[in-house]
């Protein structure tokens, strides 16, 4: 049943009014002008509306030889006068829209790549990082992407071209491969970008467990730190120092458990790096890789440098700490006690310094390679066994789910069977030593701190509880600034990094 004056009644009834209107041949000019004077404007909107019709529909008429003069306000009645105010009152107001300044033309669309394999020869090819994207960027790359899958290879591996000797091998290689791709049913654009999707978040899970794994050793040592080692460590050094400040013993206290976790975390270095040499997709294994990409864009003590201290200090500092830590620390000293926060703080040390910080950082370090031409999707399409890769993704969920255990299983085998490089690893390496250095000094210079900042604050007229929490944040800006020099110092003694990494995570 129709509701009387209801808006979805009024609509229809606009609706067709501005529909016959469209139907009516213009006026003559006489006739529109007598009729607009003889009316009066009480009549409304919709007559008012049909003048307007009117005089547009004659102002068209005559464009082609002279352009008309603006209709005056008498003509178009009260009605129209209104309507003149109300856009000159819009274009006023702050963020109101003027068409003079505010263009009203959607954004050119992205020029999608040409197919087969044009692209390898364009003028411009795409970058690195062009072809592997930040997530908020994908819907761009899929946009560029040709129609034919041997296109979309083309243009992946186009970002490869250094200059124009490159251009026929890659188009070889894009033939070879893109006919991989068919005989596995790969035959369409949609199909290619599943593709290259799947295998993106299976390596993003690999370099979680990556991380994961090569954290567990420095993560282990915070875990007897927070937990046990720590508070007894100080308090038999400050038992047996007793006419010495309390920074001092806390000093020694600290330099002694940093470099019990540098040794931890090393240590697992040659066991990590042997379980995941070839557990990523789109960073093959060099036996793999065609001569020609092998070693491509290798670190400089520079990039390796900057790329280690980025992912330690956004992982360990930015997103654990930072997201998780400080928080809590914050809440706890409004709602909590000094135990609640203790205890709170060194749970999410452990466990966010496992997943957030090692796994965290081994997803930015890869990231960061995407982008620089060391990895990505175009290494994937390049290795030599790519039929073999997409053979393994075919197979049912469990039997992968079995390939990931037995990964975790040959771990637990290379801790023990690189026992002796990992021994060598933290007692006779400079990356080894470089961390024990850096880790002992900053974490015996924040032990002295958290042993005299509270009471310096607290003979400053500041309440115990507020000192507390002023140490509490003032490490955790000291532990931002060590993780980036931890990493940058790591990358600048062991880098260029070409066929081991040198870092423990």
């Amino acid at each position: 049943m129709a509701i009387p004056n209801s808006p979805s009644h009024a609509v229809s009834r606009s609706r067709s009014s501005s529909i016959a209107l469209q139907e009516l041949p213009p006026l003559p000019a006489s006739s529109a002008n007598s009729t607009a004077s003889q009316r009066p404007a009480a009549e409304g909107p919709l007559q008012s509306r049909r003048n307007s019709e009117a005089s547009l529909a004659r102002s068209d008429s005559g464009r082609a030889s002279t352009r008309a003069p603006r209709q005056s306000s008498s003509s178009l009645g009260a009605a129209g006068s209104r309507r003149n105010s109300a856009d000159s009152v819009e274009l006023q107001m702050p963020g109101g829209f003027n068409p003079s300044i505010h263009s009203t033309e959607a954004p050119p669309p992205i020029e999608q790549a040409p197919d087969h394999l044009a692209s390898i020869e364009a003028a411009q090819v795409p970058s690195f990082r062009d072809v592997n994207p930040y997530f908020f960027k994908k819907s761009a790359f899929h946009a560029r992407l040709p129609n034919d899958v041997t296109g979309c290879v083309a243009f992946v591996l186009s970002s490869m071209r250094r200059d124009d000797a490159d251009i026929q091998p890659l188009k070889d290689l894009a033939e070879k491969q893109s006919k991989v791709l068919q005989d596995h049913g790969i035959t369409t654009r949609e199909q290619f970008i599943r593709l290259l999707n799947q295998v993106e978040w299976r390596d993003r899970g690999t370099a979680l467990m990556h991380g994961m794994a090569g954290a567990s050793g420095f993560n282990t040592g915070s875990a007897i730190v927070d937990f046990a080692l720590a508070d007894k460590a100080l308090e038999g050094l400050l038992g047996s120092w007793k006419d010495v400040p309390a920074a001092l013993p806390a000093y020694a206290a600290g330099a002694f458990l940093g470099v019990m976790m540098s040794a931890m975390d090393v240590g697992t270095g040659p066991a990590v790096g042997k379980t995941f040499a070839d557990a990523y997709y789109l960073r093959p294994p060099e036996d793999q890789t065609p001569d020609p990409l092998k070693g491509a864009n290798a670190h400089t003590k520079t990039s390796l440098a900057v790329n280690l201290s980025v992912a330690a200090g956004a992982s360990f500092g930015a997103a654990r700490n930072g997201g998780i830590r400080i928080p809590q620390t914050a809440i706890t000293h409004h709602a909590g006690s000094t135990k609640q926060r203790t205890l709170g703080d060194n749970v999410i040390d452990v466990a966010g310094g496992e997943t957030i910080g090692g796994g965290g950082m081994q997803l930015v370090r890869n990231s960061l390679d995407n982008g620089a031409g060391r990895s990505g999707f175009q290494h994937f399409l390049a290795r030599e066994d790519l039929g073999a890769c997409l053979d393994h993704l075919d197979k049912p969920a469990l039997e992968q789910m079995a390939s990931v255990a037995r990964r975790f299983g040959s771990y637990g085998k290379n801790v023990v069977t690189e026992m002796p490089a990992a021994v060598k690893s933290v007692l006779a390496s400079a990356p080894g030593w470089t961390s024990h250095g850096v880790l002992g000094g900053s974490f015996g210079a924040l032990f002295s701190m958290l042993v005299a900042m509270p009471k310096t604050l607290e003979a400053h007229g500041i309440s115990k509880k507020d000192a507390e929490l002023y140490t509490q944040l003032a490490k955790y800006a000291v532990l931002q600034a060590v993780y980036h020099v931890w990493g940058g110092a790591m990358g600048a003694v062991a880098g260029p990094r070409a066929k081991a990494d040198p870092s423990a995570v």
